[in-house]
């Protein structure tokens, strides 16, 4: 994985900035690896700040609200959901707190794009990332 990100931009709260590291293809997956960077003075909780939307309070704590757009043909990959309706992707605490300084990594899969899709733009709750390559591993 590399060490240093693609793709960063401001999220919602006060010193919080979204990385992303890597958005790998190989065969019918895609995977998303990112990180959420506390750049300020005071903690913040990231708790349900990723977690799909259904307009009532989350159940689970996790990054499904995560989705891929190809900017293109307008295509939105949303992340996997098993047979038990739990999604490929990070779980986290009610109380995920990000200190500052610390960096907390999270990653969800999707279905992958076309091979002629060679970037997408990264939507989460909290912020968007545009024009992040894709890199194929297959």
């Amino acid at each position: 994985m590399p060490t240093e990100p693609v793709a960063s931009v401001p999220g919602q709260d006060p010193g919080m900035i979204l990385e992303v590291y890597r958005v790998a293809r190989s065969g019918a997956t895609t995977t998303l690896t990112m990180a959420v960077l506390n750049d300020g003075v005071e903690d913040f909780n990231i708790g349900g700040s990723f977690t799909a939307s259904s307009g009532r309070p989350p159940v689970t704590f996790d990054t499904s609200g995560i989705s891929l757009l190809d900017p293109v043909g307008l295509d939105r990959y949303t992340v996997f959901i098993d047979t038990e309706d739990q999604c490929l992707c990070s779980e986290l605490e009610r109380q995920t707190l990000v200190e500052p300084g610390q960096r907390v990594h999270l990653s969800a899969s999707f279905p992958a794009p076309p091979a002629s899709v060679t970037s997408v733009t990264v939507e989460t709750p909290v912020g968007s990332l545009a024009g992040v390559p894709i890199t194929d591993l297959s």
